[in-house]
């Protein structure tokens, strides 16, 4: 979801970077915000845009967000997806997470399915052939959704949250960066500025439930050559 708060300060929603509990908070609090037209006045709905799609509809304004470490991350992401699937009532997960493992990772995740996902919108089958693969159905079951009085259907792009947190900052760090372990910081800068205290409480925590995956060396730098490596440092996608 992307926020404007005071008419200053966009905010900057990252997967698993705690967005959907600070998103809550801010909507709950006495601070002006104002929310992206697209994801209309429903306070209940969660998405993710990236930065240039918040600049062009709240104008360029100084940015902030929650970062994480890129590996834990990504595993976290991967989690999510499962649990998605596994808490629906339309699909059946291939494997069960429990019994997750590197080669199962690597394997799933081949050059095409990693292409397609780099290169997926709403608006191509990418999300969709990508998500198919997680799941033991051969087809998926498209949401309809009203946007400008037109009645459209889409895929849950579920897969789009193991996309890089550099994906959704355009490769552009924010003005103000906190850990997703030092929340209190977050709650304080805003204190500071706004005079405004968030309460911000935990939402949408993945249960800790046990996997195979040994993050070792060889799946960080898997990883990283293929989430990571193609956002180097700079204004531009390598």
């Amino acid at each position: 979801m992307g926020l404007l708060i005071n008419n200053e300060l966009i905010w900057l929603s990252v997967p698993k970077c705690a967005s959907h509990s600070i998103e809550k908070s801010l909507l709950n609090s006495s601070l002006n915000i104002t929310q992206l037209k697209k994801d209309g006045l429903n306070p209940d709905k969660h998405s993710h845009h990236p930065i240039s799609v918040l600049f062009e509809e709240f104008g360029i304004h100084k940015t902030i967000c929650i970062k994480r470490d890129w590996c834990e991350r990504w595993i976290s992401a991967l989690k999510y997806l499962f649990d998605t699937i596994e808490d629906s009532s339309k699909y059946n997960e291939i494997i069960k997470w429990k019994d997750v493992d590197n080669e199962f990772i690597y394997n799933i995740f081949d050059t095409d399915c990693i292409n397609l996902l780099h290169n997926a919108n709403l608006t191509n089958d990418n999300y969709k052939q990508v998500f198919l693969k997680f799941i033991k159905e051969k087809e998926l079951h498209p949401l309809e959704f009203k946007e400008n009085g037109e009645t459209k259907v889409h895929i849950v792009p579920t897969v789009c949250v193991l996309l890089s947190q550099n994906f959704w900052k355009e490769n552009i760090s924010c003005n103000y960066e906190f850990d997703i372990k030092e929340i209190d910081k977050f709650v304080d800068f805003i204190y500071e500025e706004y005079g405004e205290k968030l309460i911000v409480k935990k939402l949408n925590e993945s249960p800790k439930t046990k996997n195979k995956i040994i993050v070792d060396d060889k799946l960080k730098n898997w990883i990283w050559d293929n989430f990571e490596k193609r956002f180097e440092k700079g204004k531009k996608l390598v």
